[in-house]
């Protein structure tokens, strides 16, 4: 920075107006003055993260022999973008199936110490903008038990969640 200095953000002059368009959404706030005119500012920001939109639709199967969670996740993927996704899945279903556009590949985990299972999808490259995953996570074994709470698929550090969600049973000769 030339003809310029950094001053503390407390002493940067506020109004409603500048709140508004200059909202502080990560840790670190910097302010500068220039002292004369000619200035000129270079900044250079790494380690900027992307901001994820999840809409999400789940369909829930319950058979005589199996459990089924199909979901698809429509990403929106702002200020960075996305070179892993994070999902967590519930432990002891298998994955069936796998859509992702630009996916190289995945991992899947389940820590004996966590209660949930850990899917990490990984891009070839960058992905930004609106992005859909489309999963289907199988267990084939009778629920055995009267009731069934309904496992979830979460997107880790989504900064919004929407979406709708389906239930069927099949094959109990209701």
């Amino acid at each position: 920075a030339s003809g310029l200095s950094q001053i503390s953000p407390d002493q940067f002059p506020e109004s409603d107006a500048t709140r508004a368009a200059l909202r502080v959404t990560g840790g670190q706030r910097f302010a500068y003055r220039f002292s004369g005119p000619d200035f000129a500012l270079r900044i250079q920001a790494d380690q900027i993260l992307p901001e994820l939109g999840v809409s999400q639709v789940m369909a829930y199967t319950l058979g005589e022999n199996e459990q089924a969670i199909d979901t698809e996740l429509e990403l929106d993927i702002r200020e960075a973008p996305l070179r892993e996704l994070l999902l967590r899945v519930p432990k002891g279903y298998a994955i069936a199936r796998l859509n992702a556009s630009g996916l190289s590949d995945y991992f899947h985990h389940e820590p004996e110490d966590q209660p949930e299972g850990e899917l990490r999808l990984v891009y070839g490259q960058p992905m930004s903008g609106r992005q859909v995953v489309q999963l289907r996570l199988e267990r084939n074994k009778p629920l055995g038990e009267p009731t069934w709470s309904l496992p979830r698929v979460d997107v880790s550090k989504a900064k919004s969640v929407r979406g709708n969600l389906a239930i069927a049973a099949d094959g109990f000769g209701f």
